[in-house]
């Protein structure tokens, strides 16, 4: 007899979509696009709550939902000034609104995304996800859309959530160099499937230059393999190219060598020269000096 436990590090099977829920809720768009912001690029364990942010319309959608709570925004203001970062206060209102909502005052690699937005209606849903894309997410010309996050739980969330519109990706650990202080950074990253992304373009809009590239993508003929990651064709030539330019500074790096003068250490003048010649060459004149 097999036990399930010795499957728990494989994947046997995804779901292809996901129900709706059977009692759907529904939370004001500001609320959602302040929660989605908050959860990619808020800091939610200092003293003061900020996000960082250079679009313009997620700064527009995160002030009308700090104004929808009874909260202001306003620039961050440093001895080194940051442009795009900004506080969210008073800090005690914020709070008791994300503690409603299910936010815990995590560090990026522990956040989940809360119980709430599971349960919210299809366009809720949709307005979390287009919001989440465009604060922390990308739009890849060769690979699609995609997130990159520290936390796999909240990742995978994503990628769960998705299965409600039929969109199907991948997720990967990718690791992210090193911090601060020498530690090991860690990230995970989703891809969209390539036969998913116009579902992907028609359930979760975005706008700007990441609109841009996603309909681009759409008019373009769908991968053989289906995913969104690299095929590994691509790897491998772009793996042989790499190879080809080692090898062509290493020719470069031994002929450079082979013309310079070599010390002086056992043979006098006769060094020089027997350095420079290659093979049979070098062989006769070594056996002539000796």
């Amino acid at each position: 007899n097999i036990s399930l436990s010795s499957f728990a590090a494989y994947t046997i099977a995804v779901a292809g979509a996901i129900p709706e829920p059977a009692e759907p809720a529904r939370m004001p768009y500001e609320q959602i696009d302040l929660l989605a912001i908050l959860l990619a690029e808020g800091a939610l364990t200092t003293i003061t709550t900020e996000f960082f942010n250079l679009d313009e319309e997620v700064v527009s959608r995160a002030t009308a939902g700090a104004q929808a709570i009874g909260c202001r925004i306003r620039p961050t203001r440093t001895k080194r000034y940051l442009r795009g970062r900004y506080t969210i206060g008073p800090h005690q209102r914020l709070w008791d609104w994300l503690v409603g909502c299910g936010v815990q005052a995590a560090k990026s690699p522990s956040r989940e995304i809360p119980r709430c937005v599971f349960g919210l209606d299809r366009d809720g849903l949709s307005r979390f996800l287009s919001t989440l894309w465009m604060t922390d997410g990308f739009v890849n010309p060769l690979n699609g859309p995609g997130l990159e996050m520290a936390s796999e739980a909240l990742v995978r969330h994503v990628q769960h959530l998705l299965l409600r519109f039929g969109i199907h990706s991948s997720v990967r650990y990718r690791p992210n160099g090193k911090g601060k202080y020498g530690n090991q950074l860690h990230a995970w990253g989703l891809l969209v499937y390539s036969e998913s992304w116009e579902r992907f373009g028609l359930s979760i809009p975005l706008w700007g230059d990441r609109a841009r590239k996603m309909a681009v993508l759409i008019r373009k003929p769908h991968r053989a393999n289906g995913s969104g990651w690299p095929r590994s064709d691509a790897v491998i030539s772009t793996m042989l190219v790499g190879w080809e330019a080692i090898l062509k500074r290493t020719r470069t790096e031994r002929l450079r060598r082979a013309w310079e003068p070599a010390s002086d250490r056992s043979r006098g003048h006769l060094l020089p020269t027997a350095q420079r010649l290659r093979g049979p060459e070098r062989l006769r004149f070594m056996r002539t000096a000796n």
